[in-house]
């Protein structure tokens, strides 16, 4: 399980990655509060689809 736990939350270099970027932990509010949580970044295949920062 330690090689496992250690490679979590890692995308290995020239790897594509999908990932988005929350301003609130959506697992830490609750579920009423869910709406209001804003995604300030989304990458599809490594690019940027969505920055609230235009960045």
């Amino acid at each position: 399980m330690g090689d496992q736990q250690d490679a979590a939350g890692q995308v290995p270099s020239r790897a594509l990655a999908d990932l988005t970027v929350f301003d609130h932990d959506p697992f830490a509010v609750l579920p009423t509060e869910l709406a209001s949580v804003r995604a300030d970044l989304t990458m599809v295949g490594s690019e940027v689809f969505f920055s609230l920062h235009g960045n």
